[in-house]
């Protein structure tokens, strides 16, 4: 026992947000492992063959007073949301594999429950690859099934949709990688998670493809996108009906000495129902880190201005479509999303091997004045058209990590969220208090 915490503690142990990218081939050779890696690396037949085995234990407790700012129902009690994943990984040669995910999710103290939080037992993934070498360090893979997707720097498509919940598409993907560039091209539809057992199916009415590039230019991380949407029923403000578009944008990312930044940028153009869509997200992140101190300490800002309908009555829709965001895209408070916003976020944390404390300042403005409030999810919240006062709220996050070993995740956070000029004139005076406690075990 002793020896596989030494080794954990090495960082000979890695487990990705992607659980299909895990790689424990190198326990092959390693005969000093114990019952773990019997798990990890079950041979099957003879040489390439082998099977791995994983899984996720997620418990997290919310206590939020004043819920969108005293919109929703008090809950002096708060709740708490389970996950469960296990997953399959099967190598039956050294091109072919097939990778099974379960999940399941539920929900105590919890009214209402949305979509996704309680979901007893399901296929969550479940998909098969086969990959050539076509030359030195390139790799092509096709891959077909039900999948997690995720992208960049998860503003457009992400694993979280929703605390309990990782979203999943059945989708066919074609990709070649090497070391200096990657390209996907995806095509597939976005599985609707439901209330029942082995009950999820992916929707017709909401269609994801297109290719995501990443290269190097010098010392630049490049990502470049194009990305087609397509919902039969989309919901914004003032405009509804069936969504078609084209989301085209650039990111570039990178590290200088103690500097890290990242920027990225998109447009989309297209139309929901005669409404020509024309909308557009700037994103700016800059953080400088001190390397040599122990423990690390690092201050950031980022900003972002995503577009809002210009008007309620006129042929065009301005409201920028965040497509399949990441959930917590603002802390896991999740009030608002990234449709309609301006935002300023300075930040400061404090690191060392095994912990983490980090605190963030938001302050929130709308883009537009005739557009309103959105949910993570992009369900429409607040209606703005009324009101000519921009300013939402300022938020408040504090929050504590700690992970001395790679199974094992505790995290602590508390945010509040003051609200601002535009949700005082719609009658929301209250202010959010938000706790939660999240306990995480893999495997």
């Amino acid at each position: 026992m002793l020896l596989h915490l030494a080794k954990v503690s090495s960082g000979q142990v890695v487990f990705n947000t992607m659980r299909y990218n895990d790689n424990f081939t190198w326990m092959a050779s390693d005969s000093t492992w114990d019952w773990y890696g019997l798990v990890k690396h079950i041979p099957i037949r003879s040489s390439p063959s082998f099977l791995s085995l994983g899984g996720e234990v997620k418990y997290q407790y919310f206590l939020v007073s004043n819920g969108l700012w005293g919109y929703l129902p008090q809950d002096d009690d708060g709740y708490v949301l389970t996950k469960v994943l296990f997953h399959t990984d099967v190598h039956l040669t050294d091109n072919f594999r097939a990778f099974l995910q379960l999940q399941g999710n539920g929900a105590n103290g919890k009214d209402p429950i949305y979509r996704g939080e309680v979901n007893p037992l399901d296929l969550h993934q479940g998909f098969v690859d086969y990959h050539w070498n076509v030359r030195q360090g390139t790799v092509v893979t096709l891959r077909a099934g039900r999948q997690e997707l995720s992208y960049g720097a998860q503003r457009l498509i992400s694993v979280h949709n929703l605390p309990n919940n990782r979203q999943a598409f059945d989708a066919l993907k074609f990709m070649i990688d090497n070391r200096s560039m990657s390209i996907h091209f995806v095509y597939g539809y976005y599985v609707i998670p439901r209330f029942g057992n082995f009950d999820d199916s992916f929707s017709s009415n909401t269609k994801l493809y297109g290719l995501y590039n990443t290269f190097k230019l010098s010392d630049l991380n490049c990502d470049f996108y194009i990305l087609g949407y397509n919902n039969r029923h989309s919901i914004y403000h003032a405009k509804t009906g069936e969504e078609s578009r084209a989301t085209v944008g650039a990111r570039v990312h990178g590290t200088f000495k103690g500097w890290r930044f990242d920027t990225e940028g998109s447009y989309q153009h297209g139309n929901v129902e005669t409404w020509r869509a024309s909308a557009w997200m700037v994103s700016a992140n800059v953080s400088y880190h001190w390397l040599n101190l122990k423990p690390k300490p690092a201050f950031g800002i980022r900003a972002e201005i995503i577009s809002g309908d210009k008007s309620s009555v006129d042929s065009r829709i301005n409201t920028f479509n965040p497509l399949f965001p990441r959930g917590s895209y603002y802390g896991l408070a999740n009030v608002i999303g990234p449709s309609n916003i301006i935002d300023l976020h300075p930040s400061f944390e404090l690191g060392t091997t095994s912990a983490l404390f980090s605190l963030d300042y938001d302050l929130f403005w709308r883009t537009s004045k005739n557009d309103g409030l959105y949910s993570a999810v992009m369900t429409p919240l607040f209606e703005g058209k009324g009101s000519h006062f921009r300013f939402i709220a300022q938020q408040i996050t504090a929050e504590v990590e700690w992970d001395p070993i790679p199974y094992f995740e505790f995290k602590i956070e508390y945010t509040y969220s003051d609200g601002g000029a535009f949700l005082e004139h719609i009658g929301l005076t209250k202010n959010i208090h938000f706790a939660a406690a999240t306990f995480s075990l893999k495997f």
